[in-house]
């Protein structure tokens, strides 16, 4: 019998996902590494055999975990994984869908253990940035079980790649937005998803952090009056809001980082704010795309969260049954909507 990837990793001290670096001659591995893998591919006569493995896998099943947030993006990114399941329907895939709140990085920490005790053959995760999760997905991947992140990152690990929005274009995208819908002047509010007090997730403080620097340098006239926290919690999202209306009667535009959305539209339709307050958010849930058209919404940022439940389905099953490697950062270009889309 054939020598295996996980052997070779095994052999040379080394990540599976550094020999499949080696193997591919793909970027992130040093010279030294680099010659220390080849030499042990080179002594085992090791060859793919992707035919193999695939009817293995095939007749085996493969199961995946699916470990993601009590986020407004979920259902879509359910229905994008079960999409990409039934278009791979030959595979025999199995899925375990799990969620923890926005936060909660103990219940994911469970989530994740649990995945790498009963050997899942790859996990789908929506990381909290939080260094217990960083470390358990290092676990996970020195166990062989490949972890695709996706809708936000994780740095610091050896996830085999990320799916989702370019936060830092995202974030700048939006600045421009808001900044010209307020004419470049007047006070405006950011309501956030992160907090001191409990982990957030890389790709909003990304939003956040590229949003308030954009608008700082390209338009020193808007006021940041108020950054809000929400901690995606819808519950909290729409007396957020009308407290902030009521402190400022003379905020010109509202930046929504993450969820909440249909409560900050009811507060601003309830205030009698819509179509002078210029709110500007993410994504095209049907209830955004109903904000847009009654101008409680001014602008959303598309990411397609239903492909990035789909994508990384097909990520693990082509790494899984062929040894394909992904880009390190698979990027979904990002779309501008305004009413007039509709």
């Amino acid at each position: 019998m054939g020598v295996t990837l996980k052997e070779i990793a095994a052999l040379a001290g080394v990540h599976r996902s550094t020999v499949d670096k080696v193997l591919h001659k793909r970027p992130g591995v040093s010279e030294e590494v680099r010659r220390r893998v080849q030499a042990v591919i080179d002594e085992t006569g090791y060859r793919p055999n992707p035919v193999g493995r695939a009817l293995q896998k095939q007749s085996a099943g493969i199961r995946l975990a699916a470990i993601l947030l009590e986020v407004d993006a979920r259902p879509y990114m359910e229905s994008g994984i079960r999409r990409a399941i039934d278009a791979l329907h030959m595979y025999n895939i199995e899925v375990e869908y799990t969620a923890c709140a926005y936060g909660d990085a103990e219940t994911q920490l469970a989530l994740i253990e649990h995945a790498i005790e009963t050997q899942v053959d790859g996990i789908i995760l929506s990381p909290l940035a939080a260094e217990s999760i960083r470390s358990a997905v290092n676990r996970a991947v020195e166990a062989g079980i490949p972890v695709v992140c996706t809708n936000t990152d994780i740095e610091g690990t050896g996830r085999l790649c990320y799916v989702g929005e370019n936060a830092a274009q995202a974030s700048r995208i939006a600045g421009r937005m808001l900044g010209e819908l307020v004419g470049g002047t007047g006070k405006i509010a950011v309501i956030t998803s992160t907090s001191a007090r409990r982990a957030g997730t890389y790709f909003l403080y990304v939003r956040e952090n590229g949003f308030l620097s954009y608008i700082e340098e390209n338009f020193p006239e808007i006021e940041v009056a108020e950054r809000v926290p929400s901690m995606e919690n819808p519950a909290m999202m729409y007396q957020i809001t009308l407290e902030l209306l009521a402190r400022q009667p003379d905020l010109r535009g509202i930046y929504v980082v993450g969820g909440g959305v249909r409560e900050v539209g009811r507060a601003v339709r309830e205030t009698g704010r819509g179509g002078k307050l210029k709110v500007v958010c993410f994504e095209d849930y049907p209830e955004i795309l109903q904000l847009l058209r009654e101008n409680l919404v001014t602008c959303t940022i598309n990411s397609d969260t239903v492909r990035q439940g789909e994508l990384p389905v097909r990520i693990l099953i082509d790494y899984l049954m062929q040894d394909a490697l992904p880009e390190e950062n698979v990027y979904i270009p990002s779309q501008i909507l305004v009413r007039e889309c509709l």
